[in-house]
């Protein structure tokens, strides 16, 4: 999944994009060590997700200055 990740960051540097960002639900720390492991940080942006009944998730921006 790595090498793929970095095709399609580079493919979007290249196209000029100036950042590149990801949500990542908070309690998935595998896939936020994935994206620190590339470069990307936690911004402090987050979005609550209702999810019925009655649970909210938690997606956190991670991004990288491209």
């Amino acid at each position: 999944g790595g090498i793929l990740f970095e095709e399609a960051v580079c493919r979007l540097k290249k196209a000029g994009f100036p950042k590149a960002y990801v949500f990542v639900l908070r309690e998935n720390e595998k896939a936020r060590r994935f994206y620190e492991r590339h470069g990307f940080a936690w911004d402090g942006t987050h979005q609550d997700i209702p999810f019925p009944p009655d649970t909210v998730c938690v997606d956190l921006r991670y991004c990288k200055e491209l």
